[in-house]
């Protein structure tokens, strides 16, 4: 059994990662704890939405680690947030103390590392003239950088 690392890719409008969050049903079915989770953008299609605005959409697969998109025939698409805006995602990396639009785990600068904070800023304009915008700030639940010596 060989070990694959996990990643994360992101730019400023699409983030996909690994997440051990798969139940698995069928012991022979094809999927492992793991699932491949991407959000991004498409263009809204409902005509009671902002014309121009987009749909926040996210897939899932746990067919992990097929590298080739088009050869995954498990991924599931979900249509999450209707009539956005805007969407833009930051990075932060604590030990540079430093925000990027940017973060793949398998680049030079950020092998194997994942970002300390995910920032979402959004703008949404909903049915009837009603509209919102937030900023949120997302951090992973275990320490990316290795847990204390001192646990």
């Amino acid at each position: 059994y060989g070990i694959r690392p996990t990643r994360m890719s992101g730019t400023d409008s699409k983030l996909f990662w690994v997440n051990a969050s798969n139940l698995r049903v069928y012991r022979d079915s094809r999927e492992s704890d793991f699932l491949k989770i991407s959000y991004f953008l498409e263009q809204e299609k409902d005509e009671e939405f902002e014309k121009g605005s987009k749909t926040l959409v996210r897939t899932a697969s746990p067919d992990t680690f097929i590298y080739d998109e088009g050869k995954d025939e498990q991924t599931r698409k979900y249509r999450l947030l209707h009539g956005i805006r805007k969407l833009k995602l930051r990075y932060y990396r604590k030990d540079k103390d430093q925000w990027s639009n940017s973060w793949d785990t398998e680049s030079e600068d950020t092998r194997d590392l994942f970002p300390d904070i995910v920032e979402l800023t959004i703008e949404v304009a909903a049915p009837r003239g009603l509209s919102f915008e937030g900023r949120y700030q997302i951090r992973p639940e275990v320490p990316i950088h290795g847990i204390p010596a001192t646990l």
